[in-house]
């Protein structure tokens, strides 16, 4: 966060975050999003599986395809 500070004093078009576009904010919080479930996969182990995939796989690959749809429609 300190190196935002840095290339905002430089940025001279006025706030750094306000040239930011949706599609990169979106990218990123749901970037987050996923990192969260991938995280919450590795802590909690499930025994079970659903035809070869487990649980936060599939979690996963549904929020991927979601984020897609998102970002592209």
């Amino acid at each position: 966060m300190a190196a935002f500070f840095f290339v905002d004093v430089a940025y001279r078009s006025g706030p750094l975050f306000n040239a930011v576009s949706d599609a990169h904010a979106l990218t990123a919080l749901w970037g987050i999003l996923m990192m969260s479930a991938a995280l919450m996969g590795i802590i909690y182990r499930v025994e079970k599986r659903y035809l070869l995939i487990e649980p936060d796989s599939l979690a996963i690959i549904l929020g991927y395809c979601l984020g897609l749809w998102l970002l592209f429609q």
